[in-house]
């Protein structure tokens, strides 16, 4: 039998998990520049002309996880669908039917194209309204989420909650956990310069990061809970 066949499954958890992490860093790391880093460097142009083209390195590399990730998603949950081996839902129709006929597969799509997006604006992100314009590609990325699990086949209100937690719950995770990346390479950065600015960068940057992770968290757990609550309510009926 073919090995990967027989653990697609486990492969699934794999590579969503390697998907969410890079997607959510992806995300994070663009809130942290928007949020963070360039308000708290408005006082030290040089903090941010230094420390900007770490946090483009990591939104690059990140991305490129993410899609790397969300394509062997898309092979894996084909398999998983049709319940054939890696290899037989890939030489098939199944793979064409799971992209176009599926809500998985036109999210997965839409997602695509979002990436697409913000790797351009990624590209040419000196100009501050793309900047903004990769910012909500990068949102729109880790929400639509929200759409390839549980929460995106909800009915009626309940569904409508359902999928607003789940948005709201994969926002806040990617802006807490997606953002401590950049605000290491932030901290590492003001520490191999030893001045009073960039003193006073840090001490901003740790303020702002701190707030956004209050924020963020009052939004995770919430959310979490909702979505629980949900799923197990919809499991009784």
């Amino acid at each position: 039998m073919d090995w990967l066949g027989d653990g697609v499954n486990g492969l699934l958890v794999i590579v969503r998990a390697v998907h969410f992490a890079a997607t959510a860093t992806t995300a994070g790391t663009l809130i942290f520049r928007a949020v963070v880093a360039e308000p708290a460097s408005r006082s030290t142009p040089a903090a941010i002309t230094v420390v900007r083209p770490q946090i483009l390195a990591v939104a690059w590399v990140s991305l490129a996880i993410a899609v790397v990730s969300g394509v062997i998603w898309i092979l894996l949950q084909a398999a998983a669908m049709s319940g054939l081996s890696l290899k037989e839902a890939m030489a098939g129709d199944v793979l064409s039917v799971v992209v176009n006929e599926t809500q998985f597969g036109v999210v997965s799509e839409i997602r695509l194209v979002l990436a697409i997006i913000l790797a351009g604006c990624l590209m040419v992100e000196r100009f501050a309204p793309l900047r903004w314009s990769g910012l909500a590609s990068a949102l729109g990325l880790i929400a639509a989420i929200a759409w390839t699990g549980h929460a995106g086949s909800g009915l009626g209100e309940l569904g409508v909650l359902q999928l607003a937690a789940d948005v709201l719950h994969l926002i806040a995770a990617a802006a807490w956990l997606g953002g401590l990346v950049s605000l290491a390479l932030l901290l590492t950065a003001a520490r191999r310069h030893d001045a009073l600015a960039w003193a006073s960068v840090a001490r901003d940057a740790t303020r702002r990061f701190s707030t956004l992770g209050i924020v963020s968290v009052g939004t995770f757990l919430p959310t979490g809970r909702v979505n629980r609550g949900i799923l197990v309510v919809s499991l009784r009926v």
